[in-house]
This record gives structure tokens, sequence and C-alpha cells, in this order.
């Protein structure tokens, strides 16, 4: 297993039967990118915050970006109060992994109610539920647009 430096993907869903075409920035949360995320953020559509369920110190490691990323949009927000609301999702990672689990489901849905994510664990491994998330989150940038 190699750990994502950067990826894109582009990649197209049905919702609510109308085509979406994606493209997906996947950084797997490199410090080489800490300067350019900023200008990531706000030319997004939506954010999605992974973290592996089965380690203790990637959920701390979201925890820092995801206040990192509000206090980035909040400043966007003063700016620019017409700026666009971005939608954020919180992923759990590796649920195939079930007994090596350190991060509790329900801490999840705690830290992403804290920011008014939407929360979904997957796993990626196995394709379960990757595109439930994708949905959920297109839906919820249809809805703000």
């Amino acid at each position: 297993y190699e750990p994502t430096t950067e990826d894109s993907y582009y990649t197209r869903f049905t919702v609510d039967k109308n085509p979406c075409n994606v493209e997906i920035l996947d950084t797997g949360g490199s410090e080489l990118f800490q300067e350019v995320r900023p200008q990531w953020i706000q030319n997004c559509g939506g954010l999605v915050f992974v973290y592996d369920i089965c380690e203790v110190s990637s959920f701390d490691l979201i925890q820092q970006q995801l206040c990192d990323a509000q206090r980035l949009l909040s400043n966007l927000h003063r700016q620019s109060p017409t700026a666009p609301v971005i939608p954020i999702a919180l992923v759990g990672n590796k649920t195939d992994k079930w007994a090596a689990r350190q991060v509790l489901e329900e801490e999840g849905h705690l830290l992403a109610d804290e920011y008014e994510a939407i929360f979904l664990e997957t796993s990626a491994q196995y394709a379960q539920g990757v595109e439930e998330l994708f949905i959920r989150l297109l839906r919820k940038m249809r809805a703000i647009r």
C-alpha cells in the first residue's frame, strides 16, 4: 500500500436521473501540497475528508484539517459574503478492517455534526459506500446552488 500524494480522477455519476461530471482531486492529506491547499478549497464544489478508522492518528489529523478548512472558508465568506457555501463530507474508511477499528463510528458522527458535514463510513477496498458518498455530496452541492 502506498499512500496517495496527488491524483486527479474524472468520473460521472447519475444523481436523480441527472448526469454529473466530477473531477476528484485526491491529495491524500499530503503535507507536500500545504501551500496550494487554500486555492484548491476556494475553487472546489465540495470537500471530502477521509480518515482511517484503524488509525487514531488519522482521525486526529482530519480534525486539524477540518478546522483549517473551516477557518479558510470563514475568511472567504468574510471577504466575499456572496462566496458559495462549500459542502463537506467526512468519511471513515476501511470498514472492511473492522477488527482493527480504533475510531468509533459515533466519534465520526460527532465530528461531522460539528462541521455540518455529511458522514459516512466506507470500504474503498470493496467500493462499499463510495458511490453513495459522492451522490450525497452532489445532492448537497445542488441544493446549495
